[in-house]
């Protein structure tokens, strides 16, 4: 399948690496020049065991790319992971800056015709499902306002329970996968692209050995709040604008 994974901090490229590794097409997308350049030379931006290897053997395969252009990335795609930073103000408030405008330009990429799953990976308080869907929506109308019942999407939450320094362990083998949505289609195209995993059907790397015992990995569908709500327990009250 044909991903993008918006933001390559720790979540973006983590998971960038590892939906490469199991065969997927993956375009790792940043704001930040200076980061893309370095992973299109194989260095990993954060430190992570296992991380810089993984991105050697997708590159190697030609199954991952990085890029500064989002819209080129995102209109080709099946499946866009929003994994930006959601940092704290001073406030003590979540800074969804980054978060919204990512929503945004996603929606303004977005070609008629197709289905598009939005997947938000960025740590959100709970709620902010909707505000994601409808700040891509927002993004569609400001770039195609004339016909945007042509533009088919479905949000989707995935957090991620990962551990630093055992990131890429977790990511391929965990012990559940989350995913929320009120899209049947959404939940479906996401299990088709976490079926190597679910599975157990891949080649585990030499460095991060497949565990004893390892079985199929559980798939949670619920609703977007309540996946949301595994990892961040307040209520998002911002609207889109």
């Amino acid at each position: 399948m044909k991903v993008t994974v918006i933001g390559v901090g720790y979540v973006g490229a983590v998971t960038g690496a590892c939906l490469a590794y199991l065969g997927h097409r993956v375009t790792c997308v940043d704001v930040d020049a200076a980061r893309i350049e370095k992973l299109r030379q194989g260095q990993s931006p954060i430190y992570e065991p296992g991380l810089e290897e993984l991105i050697s053997l997708a590159q190697e395969s030609g199954e991952i790319a990085f890029d500064t252009d989002v819209a080129n990335a995102v209109r080709d795609s099946e499946v866009i992971f929003i994994a930006v930073g959601t940092p704290s103000l001073p406030s003590g408030e979540t800074n969804l800056a980054y978060l919204e405008s990512a929503a945004r330009t996603v929606g303004g990429a977005m070609a008629p015709g197709r289905f598009y799953v939005v997947v938000n990976k960025s740590t959100v308080p709970v709620g902010c499902g909707n505000l994601v869907e409808a700040l891509v929506r927002d993004g569609v109308l400001q770039a195609k306002p004339a016909d945007p019942a042509d533009f088919n999407f479905a949000v989707a939450s995935n957090p991620e329970f990962l551990r630093e320094g055992s990131a890429i362990h977790d990511s391929l083998y965990p012990g559940r996968i989350v995913l929320g949505s009120s899209s049947s289609r959404a939940i479906s195209t996401l299990r088709k692209l976490y079926q190597p995993l679910t599975d157990q059907s891949f080649n585990p790397p030499t460095f991060a050995p497949r565990p004893a015992g390892m079985g199929e990995v559980p798939i949670i569908a619920t609703t977007e709040t309540s996946a949301m709500s595994k990892k961040a327990p307040l209520a998002c009250e911002r609207k889109a604008t």
